[in-house]
């Protein structure tokens, strides 16, 4: 029999197969401080690419909408057609633009809709007086959806709208026939009013939906239309290059694709406007993704959280770097392509010029090699960046040559490493959607039940719809979108779906702040995580490349405050002793500094013990 009992050791996973340490990625993403970074970083880029689009818009560059067609918007038709295929959409959005400049006068509608809202007040009070005489609870229960759906479709509008106009008509004829004494002749007139205002507001939604869209507004709903479609593709299983086009399925690489042709569009149609938002864009995340790399980058090597200052801190130390490393590799590209389009000037010269020129013609192809490893470099190398930085400490040159180094020399590895990190997200993303949805629908249920008094009450204007329904209306249980949806209604709810007093159209401004700061936590997650896989793939591949573990991490002790206060502690302490020996009458003072480790060594002699041996020679002395 054994003595001791044997020991089971638990299989250090992250050692043995350390692509594990990406499936950390989610969890150190979900970190308190990393999505609050994240956040804030995403609400100033949000807030000034939407100032950006209000100028843009307003100087008439927006990007240009079509409702004929499956290309919706301007960056639609620049993904999904050829060149010659886009001008000719362009030209017939511009068609339809100026076809609605002569459009509906707004202040006319908004008064013929208020005295019709009116005239549907009285009328629906006088049919429930003339139909509580006849006591018909079937028509009475009638009344108020009827002129519900009346107050809607005139101040609301929208599609929905548009398309019932036969059965909104048929409501109205309903409400206005229930009060016998209603005259025929002023019920018809006010049918005719109805159908009228219904006309020009159907016609008022069609110019909004026509009128150009900020670049910033549109290439977000494009990403986040194929954001979606890449993950239904993950869920579904098929990673294939399909990028869909109504007919077919999108799949994941055809979706990734179809969504890096957004950012093509904005830097090819919209050079000015990517190069402003690019701008803010870099610095801000230069600065909130330095600090949440570097804030994940130490949990990881280290399993301890250091305070967000120390990481906020060490961003703005390395701010400049942050900033130059992505910046560098495009200015060099830069340069290429200049130095590529001057070397091209000879080549205008008759025949001696273009002889030259085709004696030379290889500079130009090692030009353009240069051109393609520097962009390769740039967008590649990008994503390693910024946790080369918060790892190693390092400047711009480093993470430059760190980032491409290693996406050169372990492509398979980086490809692959990118690969699992992206369908792990959208997993991730699909659990976070998820518990933020339920957390809607939860407060919508309870709140709205408290507001209407569990159905008491409804909103100002409305007789069968509730006051936090009017203002915020969240899907039905049942309809709750597990998966993000492609057509369906956002998963966070619509907002201003009924006529609102004035208190309540505030009170819907401010619901829907932040409902959009709740969704906004969705995006930063998003944002968190990209930075927690970056930094992870980096650790990996230093790890394959330079045989680098992954616990070294450039990395400054803070000062530690306790041992401070023990210092000072003692050398007060010291200081009292020596003025109370200056003092006494001995006059003595301890020796300082190597007089003092003498005086201590002298003393450990003197007192010190002696063996047996020594202490019977000295009595036979």
């Amino acid at each position: 029999m054994f003595d001791e009992a044997s020991e089971t050791r638990a299989t250090d996973w992250k050692e043995s197969l350390p692509i594990v340490r990406l499936f950390h990625a989610g969890a150190r993403a979900r970190s308190f401080w990393a999505p609050l970074l994240a956040l804030a970083a995403v609400m100033i880029v949000y807030v000034a690419g939407r100032a950006l689009d209000a100028i843009w818009v307003g100087v008439g560059h927006g990007a240009l909408v079509s409702s004929t067609g499956a290309a919706e918007t301007e960056i639609d038709a620049y993904a999904a057609y050829d060149a010659q295929s886009y001008a000719a959409w362009k030209e017939r959005a511009r068609a339809v633009l100026d076809s609605s400049e002569d459009g509906v006068d707004r202040a006319a509608l908004r008064k013929d809709v208020g005295e019709l809202l009116d005239a549907i007040d009285v009328r629906r009070t006088a049919a429930l007086a003339a139909l509580k005489a006849k006591e018909n609870s079937q028509a009475r229960q009638r009344v108020p959806r009827d002129a519900d759906r009346l107050r809607i479709a005139l101040a609301v509008g929208g599609p929905s709208a548009a398309n019932e106009r036969g059965e909104v008509l048929a409501a109205a004829r309903r409400l206005f026939a229930a009060d016998p004494k209603f005259d025929t002749a002023a019920r018809a007139d006010l049918i005719t009013r109805t159908a009228d205002a219904l006309d020009r507001r159907a016609k008022l939604d069609r110019e909004n939906a026509a009128r150009p869209r900020g670049p910033f507004d549109a290439l977000l709903r494009h990403e986040l239309q194929w954001t979606t479609a890449a993950i239904h593709a993950v869920c579904a299983g098929d990673i294939g290059l399909v990028a869909g086009d109504g007919s077919a399925r999108p799949a994941l690489l055809g979706s990734v694709l179809t969504g890096l042709r957004g950012v093509f569009w904005i830097v090819t149609q919209r050079p000015c406007y990517a190069l402003l938002l690019g701008l803010i864009a870099l610095c801000t995340f230069a600065y909130f993704g330095g600090a949440i790399c570097r804030y994940l980058a130490v949990q990881e090597a280290r399993d301890e959280q250091i305070p967000v200052e120390a990481a906020l801190s060490f961003s703005r130390e390395k701010f400049p770097s942050l900033v130059a490393a992505p910046t560098e590799t495009l200015a060099a590209f830069l340069v290429a392509l200049v130095l590529m389009l001057l070397g091209g000037i000879p080549s205008a010269i008759p025949v001696l010029g273009e002889v030259i020129s085709g004696l030379l013609f290889f500079l130009a192809l090692l030009g353009g090699v240069a051109m393609v490893f520097l962009l390769l470099a740039a967008v590649l190398g990008f994503p390693l960046m910024w946790p080369t930085i918060a790892v190693e400490g390092s400047d711009a040159f480093d993470a430059i040559q760190r980032s491409a180094g290693y996406v050169f020399q372990r492509p398979w590895h980086a490809g692959f490493y990118s690969f699992v990190a992206v369908v792990y997200g959208a997993i991730w993303i699909v659990v976070v959607r998820m518990i933020l949805m339920l957390v809607l629908k939860a407060t919508h249920v309870t709140i709205g039940g408290g507001m209407s008094l569990f159905g008491l009450l409804s909103s100002a204007h409305t007789d069968t719809i509730g006051k936090l329904d009017a203002m915020w209306r969240m899907p039905a249980w049942q309809d709750l979108p597990l998966l993000p949806a492609l057509s369906s209604p956002p998963f966070y709810g619509e907002f201003f779906n009924a006529p609102l007093s004035g208190s309540e159209t505030l009170a819907a401004y401010l619901v829907l702040v932040w409902i959009f700061m709740v969704v906004g936590l969705l995006a930063a997650f998003a944002v968190s995580f990209y930075f927690s896989a970056s930094t992870q793939i980096y650790f990996l591949l230093r790890r394959s490349v330079d045989a680098v573990d992954f616990d070294e991490i450039y990395y400054e002790e803070p000062p530690d405050e306790f041992a401070a206060d023990e210092e000072s502690a003692d050398s007060d302490t010291a200081d009292a002793g020596g003025d109370a020996a200056d003092s006494s009458d001995s006059g003595t003072r301890r020796p300082q500094g190597a007089d003092a480790a003498k005086t201590d060594r002298a003393e450990d002699s003197d007192t010190a013990p002696t063996d047996d041996k020594s202490g019977s020679s000295g009595d036979d002395d």
